[in-house]
């Protein structure tokens, strides 16, 4: 028999499906994968300024080209596909209020910007596994890449001249700090208990 949040977790996703026809589509994700890595794109309409492909790590970039490819409706199955299989493995294996909490913050993300999703699943693992932590943080980043990849997240005017004072990737930010380092809070939950 199932428990109420499996329904719960029903609805949740089959929303999520619905709603992947009307969610805008972010073309800068998938007309990304169309230049080379950490080049600089044409002006946007409505951007004032040249934007760099993809600033991710080659982690990132791996992750989601062979999707992205494939257009925006493919791109979005596949990540709702991935992501119910890893809820499904969540709701077998945690706890009720955690479950909760990655399904809320999965439809978040999946709704707002499906570009970090795939941190926030490298962050769930970081529950069993604190590595996968430390990973999702090295592949939200652009490790390894040109300086110029880091003054352009740093000081583009897409972040409006600075990336900390972006009101709208504030929340979004804090909330995946939170989801990368709460593994680690977990562990000194128990140590100091």
């Amino acid at each position: 028999m199932l428990k109420l949040t499996s329904y719960y977790l029903i609805c949740l996703q089959a929303i999520k499906l619905a709603l992947i026809p009307y969610t805008g589509v972010q073309n800068w994700v998938i007309d990304g994968f169309k230049y080379p890595l950490y080049t600089f794109y044409p002006n946007y309409p409505g951007w004032n300024s040249a934007w760099l492909v993809n600033p991710y790590s080659f982690i990132w970039q791996l992750w989601y080209s062979p999707s992205a490819t494939l257009g925006w409706y493919i791109f979005m199955i596949l990540m709702w596909c991935f992501d119910s299989v890893l809820l499904i493995v969540v709701n077998k294996f945690q706890s009720t209020i955690y479950t909760l909490a990655f399904a809320i913050s999965s439809w978040y993300l999946f709704i707002s910007n499906p570009a970090d999703i795939l941190i926030l699943w490298l962050a769930v693992l970081g529950k069993e596994a604190p590595i996968m932590s430390i990973f999702a943080v090295i592949t939200k980043l652009p490790t390894f890449a040109p300086a110029y990849v880091w003054q352009f997240i740093f000081n583009s005017s897409l972040n409006h001249g600075n990336i900390f004072v972006q009101e709208v990737a504030w929340p979004r930010y804090f909330f995946l700090g939170m989801w990368i380092i709460h593994p680690f809070l977990i562990k000194l939950y128990w140590r100091f208990k």
